[in-house]
Order: C-alpha cells, then sequence, then structure tokens
C-alpha cells in the first residue's frame, strides 16, 4: 500500500483550504488523512479522510501523558494561537499521541507527515525509494520530526519518551531555569524529539535535499542562503521563480549560484493573501522528473501586490461568516 499523508489539526485555519487541496490535487494515488475535529471535519467533501481526535483520545499512553503534562515555558513564551499558547503547547505533543493510535489502529507501517500550513507540490511516491534506508526525515533544520516516515515503530518510542521526559523531574527543571533566562522559549515536541533522536538508535536524515536539484522546504520565512523578497509590509521570504512553460516553482541559491525546483513550501507566518498567490501559481498537474538545469532559462519571479483592501476584506468575511 502506498505511504498515506497524514495532517493533524484543530480548527479550520484559512489555510487549509489551500494545503489541503493542493495535496490531492498532487498525490491522487494516496489516502491523505487529516486528523481534526468537528471545525474541519466538512473537508470530508475533497476527498479527505477525516478522523476525530474523540476517537483516537485512548491508551495507556495518553493516560500517562494526561498525568505527567505541565507547561514549562518563559514568562514571555505567548503567541496568537487559536484557543491559546498553553493549549497549543500541550496539542503539539499530544498529536503524536493520536497519530500513533491512529497507525496502530490501521496497520500503517510508513507514511507522510507535514506542518498543515505546508503546500505539497510534487508527487511524493517518487522520493519512497531513495529514503527506504532511512528511519524517518527531519525538517526544521533537523530539530522536528516531518516528511517521510518509514518505519511506524519509531513514533511509538517517540511517545514513549515524550512520558519519560515529562516524569524526569531533573530533565524539566534544567528546561525551566533556561526558560528564566531566555524567556520567549518552552518546552516543546521539537526538543522531546532532539532528546529522543540522541538517545536512540534511530536512522534519520534531513528532508530539506534529498537531491541537488530539489527542495523540500523548512519554511518560506527562512532564507536557507536563498534569494529573498521583501515586502511593503516588511516581511521577508524566499524569493519563488515560476516556470512559464511547466508552472513549477524555484527558488535561487546564491551560494550555488543556481535555481532549486521546489517540492513543498511551508507557509508558516505569511499572510493569507501571499498564501492564496503562491496557490493561484502552482501547476494544475503533477509533472515530475524536469532538471532545473533545463528550466532555469524560462523563470520568472512571482509578485506579490500589496493588498491594500485585504484587512478589510478578511474583516468583512468573518463578520459575514458570524453573523
Amino acid at each position: 500500500m502506498s505511504a498515506p499523508i497524514i495532517f493533524i489539526h484543530y480548527g479550520n485555519s484559512e489555510y487549509l483550504n489551500y494545503t489541503l487541496r493542493c495535496a490531492v490535487k498532487f498525490n491522487k494515488d494516496k489516502k491523505i488523512y487529516l486528523l481534526g475535529d468537528l471545525e474541519n471535519k466538512h473537508y470530508e467533501s475533497i476527498g479527505i479522510h477525516h478522523v476525530e481526535f474523540k476517537n483516537l483520545h485512548f491508551g495507556e499512553e495518553i493516560e500517562k501523558f494526561e498525568e505527567s503534562f505541565k507547561l514549562v515555558k518563559g514568562t514571555l513564551h505567548e503567541f496568537n494561537k487559536y484557543k491559546g499558547t498553553d493549549f497549543w503547547l500541550k496539542f503539539v505533543f499530544i498529536r503524536w499521541f493520536y497519530i500513533n493510535n491512529f497507525l496502530k489502529e490501521n496497520s500503517i507501517s510508513s507514511f507522510w507527515t507535514f506542518d498543515s500550513d505546508t503546500l505539497i507540490i510534487t508527487e511524493l511516491v517518487q522520493y519512497e525509494k531513495q529514503l527506504e534506508k532511512f528511519d524517518c526525515t527531519e525538517q526544521c533544520g533537523g530539530i522536528c520530526f516531518n516528511g517521510f516516515v518509514r518505519n511506524a515503530k519509531i513514533v511509538d518510542g517517540y511517545i514513549n519518551h515524550i512520558n519519560e521526559l515529562f516524569n524526569d523531574e531533573e530533565y524539566l527543571t534544567e528546561q525551566q531555569n533556561e526558560f528564566e533566562i531566555n524567556k520567549n522559549y518552552a518546552f516543546t515536541e521539537m526538543r522531546a524529539y532532539e532528546s529522543y533522536r540522541n538517545k536512540s538508535e534511530i536512522n534519520t536524515v534531513k528532508l530539506s535535499r534529498v537531491s541537488d536539484d530539489e527542495m523540500f522546504d523548512d519554511c518560506l520565512c527562512y532564507d536557507e542562503g536563498m534569494e529573498t523578497i521583501t515586502l511593503k509590509s516588511g516581511q521577508s521570504f524566499k524569493k519563488l521563480f515560476r516556470d512559464k512553460k511547466s508552472k513549477l516553482l524555484f527558488v535561487y541559491s546564491k551560494s550555488e549560484e543556481r535555481y532549486i525546483k521546489m517540492n513543498t513550501l511551508n507557509l508558516s507566518w505569511l499572510a493569507l493573501y501571499v498564501i492564496e498567490e503562491i496557490y493561484s501559481k502552482i501547476p494544475s498537474l503533477p509533472i515530475n522528473n524536469i532538471s532545473s538545469q533545463v528550466l532555469n532559462t524560462n523563470l520568472v519571479p512571482l509578485e506579490f501586490k500589496n493588498n491594500i483592501f485585504y484587512k478589510v476584506r478578511r474583516k468583512i468575511k468573518r463578520t459575514f461568516l458570524l453573523s
């Protein structure tokens, strides 16, 4: 069975409409799951298989987590998160317990998973052969468990390690002491993954560059040595180039002085009008096995006009939806 794609998300963030549709468009041979809640169940209408959290909240591991979980964070670690930062800090851990239960219930041995604000703009199956020698791939510069997971058993090991860490008072005290200095930081699943990887024997690789000519984006807002664009708002991110013929998207590496094809785009922190503009420029069908060396004479940069009516338009839409 082809490794499915698993997203997990609470609420109905507006970007889901684009990331989920994109996943369906480019990976028609794969089952695409959204582990979520009633607020995002309606995405079943576009071909997503939806599973509610309440059906995954069971088992001894989750009981142990609920008993031991505590917030470990600096006093300034506050973000504009739906349902609040504290809810989000718990969710980034418990989502892996939900994923683990889902994998076991459905006898899934390998799968793909990305942050729910990631556009997948390639057929993922073509990369599974070259990644089969690894247990899993990493993103976020190598500190988060993301991308292709060949050996689903390591998820079980990961959640057990999370429970061990929340029962390790010495470890938690060390974290809290650090956050008394770095008040914007918090203990998240990323630190737990680093600890798990360092203490286990899992075989991992960074997903960002599985080949010289292609890139799985860690985050568009991180330049990673690529040419960037800065909007009038002051926000900067990797500058995207579009091939006139294939419509594929590229970035330009300043150090390598060449274009790199993008396989995924992580849209974290980008305004919705930027996301909408990028989505409108992606190809209508998957196009694979095209070297960037062939295409780099036909590339034009994507332009992002600063939409002065954007905030007004979003406010009107929200008012209409709530009325």
